[in-house]
């Protein structure tokens, strides 16, 4: 999804698309980044007709309902449409789903380079027992 957003970046910033397909364009990344957004349990953006962030100032409490249950629906159109379309990658990624994860939670307390230079964090795990890097 995120290569798909990456490149449609580089076709609006390039300027040499017709208006027509600007604008469809547009739509496809709007609707895009929303249903990403849908999927990652973020907050969904009202948006109007031509895919513009509605100002909850200007628009009156009923129309931002409107725009919102409608919004909703169709990003659960969508995403039922995506499930359908994807039938092989899904039973891949049961598969995988189903194999045994860990979770590692780190806190790193400290962490000091200087402002304008590049930096990097390597961390690696430990076996004290063996006396070896695990990898």
């Amino acid at each position: 999804m995120m290569c798909d957003l990456m490149e449609w970046r580089s076709q609006l910033l390039s300027g040499t698309l017709p208006k027509d397909e600007l604008k469809e364009l547009k739509q496809k990344v709007t609707s895009k980044i929303d249903y990403g957004n849908k999927i990652l349990e973020l907050d969904l953006i009202v948006r109007d007709e031509d895919g513009n962030i509605l100002d909850p100032d200007k628009t009156s409490v009923i129309s931002l309902f409107d725009a919102h249950k409608a919004a909703t629906e169709k990003i659960t159109e969508r995403i039922k449409e995506e499930m359908f379309k994807d039938q092989s990658d899904y039973s891949m990624h049961s598969r995988i789903s189903s194999a045994p994860t860990y979770g590692l939670y780190v806190f790193v307390r400290n962490f000091v380079c200087r402002i304008g230079e590049d930096a990097e964090l390597f961390m690696s795990l430990y076996d004290p027992q063996k006396q070896t890097i695990i990898r």
